[in-house]
């Protein structure tokens, strides 16, 4: 009778086993089916968790998902179960140089089991272990998330109250669910893409087309007064005062027409990697001087009141000189249509050791700060009303920047706001013999 007993109670057992295992393959095949049918994201990061508890039997879950552009990589929480909200904001990111066994896994891209976390030579006496501890874990496994090509993605970890190591049994079928975890990750980052490039695709639709509107702005300005001047030389025979007044007038709308023409030049051999760059050892205050020669007709024009501070000793560079001259003066030129009549404008030039510092501050209509990520682009408009007079097409900033970046140097804007000025900073490389 005994030996009947015993073998009722394998097979029971077995049976028990078995019951479990097909509790846990429906599981995986019902989140399986979730991951084809369910847009939310958020909602299947907690059904993976769950399912890891069950199919671990742990105390606790969590999933990371890696964001390789944060430094060497860093991982963010998605999803957990059982932490304390101290020891969420202490994982809410995990670098790879962490105590825990998600830093651990992140550094050697394989799988951790900590079955006793009190007894771990990595995470013993660190900030970790107090976290572990205080939350209630004693024993940990976590297991890297990698893609199809074998990126990894993130992690999926899953925590025990008491010291504890999991069977192969569980740990095969947990690597069915981490497989899912992964594609779900990867699929998100696709769709996350795909709605970046159809955002980036969408502005810069938008951009062209603010582009083209401002263009077609930019040269009726000129074209109205050349348009007028002719029908007055017509009129005029042989008044020799009248000729001359229209005369000035085509000079200066025809000067306009070039330099339009002559930045979108440029920005075509920006585009296309042909500029080239004449250097010599210049000036630092000539090449100043220069700038603010060339824009001084628009500030007396404007009523504007442009002050230059320069270095008391000589400052040399290694530069093209006309091309710096440009990149400064679209600054000035830039600072004197977005300041009202009468405004002011500060150019300050100095340098220490390494390099040239150029500020420029002006009194203007500030920029927001949505907009100062990309004051540099190609085409943006600080000021996106066509009505303002001058605004111009959105090329000269990025020029700037393109032209000190060819010398070596860096350039940044800064505002307070709307309203409050703008302050402009370039920094340029010392020429060393």
């Amino acid at each position: 009778m005994s030996k009947t007993l015993a073998e009722s109670g394998v097979r029971f057992e077995g049976s028990t086993h078995l019951v479990a295992e097909l509790a846990d393959t429906r599981l995986l095949q019902a989140i399986s089916a979730e991951l084809i049918t369910e847009g939310n994201a958020e909602a299947l990061y907690e059904k993976i968790i769950d399912a890891a508890m069950m199919i671990m039997r742990s105390d606790f879950a969590s999933m990371q998902m890696l964001h390789a552009e944060r430094g060497e990589g860093e991982l963010e929480l998605l999803a957990f179960r059982g932490f304390s909200e101290q020891a969420a904001r202490f994982w809410k990111w995990v670098r790879s140089d962490s105590s825990s066994t998600c830093g651990m896994a992140l550094r050697q891209r394989q799988r951790v089991i900590t079955a006793d976390v009190e007894k771990c030579c990595v995470i013993a006496s660190s900030s970790d272990l107090e976290v572990y501890l205080s939350t209630g874990i004693r024993s940990v496994q976590t297991t890297p998330l990698l893609s199809r090509d074998g990126k990894l993605v993130g992690m999926l970890s899953t925590h025990w109250r008491h010291p504890h190591e999991p069977s192969e049994r569980d740990l095969r079928l947990l690597d069915i669910l981490v497989r899912q975890a992964a594609d779900l990750i990867e699929r998100n980052h696709a769709e996350a893409a795909l709605r970046a490039s159809a955002a980036a695709s969408l502005d810069a639709n938008r951009r062209q087309n603010d582009f083209l509107a401002m263009l077609a702005h930019e040269l009726r300005n000129p074209l109205a007064p050349i348009r007028n001047a002719a029908q007055i030389l017509r009129q005029a025979g042989g008044d020799v005062s009248t000729v001359e007044s229209v005369a000035g007038v085509l000079e200066r709308q025809i000067g306009l027409l070039v330099r339009l023409v002559e930045d979108l030049q440029d920005a075509s051999r920006v585009g296309q990697g042909k500029m080239e760059l004449r250097r010599e050892r210049t000036e630092l205050a000539t090449i100043i001087r220069q700038a603010a020669e060339f824009v001084r007709p628009m500030y007396e024009q404007s009523k504007q009141q442009l002050v230059v501070s320069l270095p008391e000793r000589p400052v040399s560079l290694y530069a093209d000189p006309a091309r710096l001259t440009q990149a400064i003066g679209n600054l000035l030129t830039n600072a004197s249509k977005f300041t009202d009549r009468g405004g002011h404008v500060r150019v300050q030039a100095e340098a220490n050791e390494h390099e040239a510092i150029i500020r420029l501050h002006d009194d203007g209509i500030g920029i927001a700060p949505e907009q100062l990520p990309r004051v540099f682009d190609m085409f943006a408009q600080v000021d996106t009303t066509v009505d303002r007079a001058n605004s111009g097409l959105g090329i000269g900033l990025a020029l700037v920047k393109s032209l000190v970046e060819m010398h070596g140097g860096t350039v940044a804007a800064r505002s307070a706001g709307l309203g409050k000025g703008s302050e402009f900073t370039i920094s340029l490389p010392l020429f060393s013999s």
